[in-house]
């Protein structure tokens, strides 16, 4: 992407924040916690169907509707049909994704510019995929700010220490998924700090035939400057001190140690904590020369 597409990108998300500020002041949101998500569905005049969802069990009607094919229906955990009004969840995910998604597809329709061309879209066409991929990106970047309230998980983050299981806290008073607020912790933070989202692969083998791979780095812009973009393995080997105690079924870790080269070639010791929720194993890594003072202490109910 050039510096070019970089300010134009920016420039983008900027205006949906703009709008996502916008529809928390409308829906009165004020100091609650979390985002009262079924208010926010209310005032965007959308509303989530009762009776028809994304399953097999309605296969038909989305096929026959929406031309949706079985196999782009199985992976859809959500729909929006803004000439209806409706939208359709997959209610089988957890409520804390159902939040997401409502969210998501509130942004398709408070988004004037996503809104008109979808109003507008003849049945018989279809969306440029670039401009499709990047309706999807800002229709997550709307759902995220109106779920982590704009900046202010990011005030919240920054009294609390600098921990994997502080943004596992924020995550309880946010109605969000620990991963989406992983992620933001990580993002937002003013100090060099990422975050690895491992899977495992051949989860019920034993500990030496398991193997963890690599589904998603994300780091803070303080931890880049410092140790660049980290190429991080797509299959850890075990000599990374984190993998052994991941393969072996830890679930949580708060005190692991590892050197990491930074950007000058210098290794560097660093702390990492450990979260695996089943789903995903999150390693949490950042530079313990530190000197942060946290101004909350933090209690996680797993």
């Amino acid at each position: 992407m050039t510096s070019s597409d970089d300010s134009e990108d920016s420039d983008s998300l900027k205006e949906v924040s703009r709008y996502a500020k916008l529809m928390l002041e409308q829906a009165g949101v004020g100091d609650r916690l979390p985002t009262p998500i079924d208010d926010v569905v209310s005032v965007s005049k959308l509303m989530v169907s009762q009776d028809i969802i994304l399953s097999e069990k309605h296969s038909s009607f989305f096929t026959r509707q929406y031309k949706l094919l079985a196999s782009a229906l199985k992976k859809a955990v959500g729909l929006v049909d803004l000439r209806q009004r409706v939208i359709y969840l997959d209610t089988t995910v957890v409520p804390q994704r159902q939040g997401f998604v409502k969210l998501h597809e509130v942004g398709h329709e408070t988004l004037p510019w996503q809104r008109q061309t979808y109003l507008y879209l003849d049945d018989d066409d279809t969306l440029d995929p670039e401009v499709k991929e990047l309706y999807e990106r800002e229709a997550n970047f709307f759902a995220a700010e109106m779920m982590f309230q704009l900046d202010r998980f990011e005030k919240d983050a920054r009294d609390m220490p600098l921990a994997l299981k502080s943004p596992m806290a924020l995550a309880q008073q946010y109605g969000a998924s620990k991963h989406a607020a992983i992620r933001r912790f990580v993002e937002r933070s003013s100090h060099p700090c990422a975050v690895l989202v491992f899977e495992l692969a051949k989860p019920d083998a034993a500990p030496e035939d398991k193997r963890l791979r690599l589904k998603r780095a994300v780091q803070s812009r303080k931890f880049t400057v410092r140790f660049g973009d980290a190429a991080w393995p797509e299959y850890p080997p075990l000599a990374i001190p984190f993998v052994w105690p991941i393969l072996r079924g830890c679930r949580l870790l708060q005190d692991g140690q590892m050197p990491l080269a930074d950007a000058t070639g210098k290794f560097v010791e660093c702390g990492f904590h450990v979260f695996n929720s089943s789903y995903n194993v999150f390693v949490f890594i950042f530079p313990q020369d530190l000197k942060i003072r946290a101004r909350s202490n933090v209690i996680v109910v797993r």
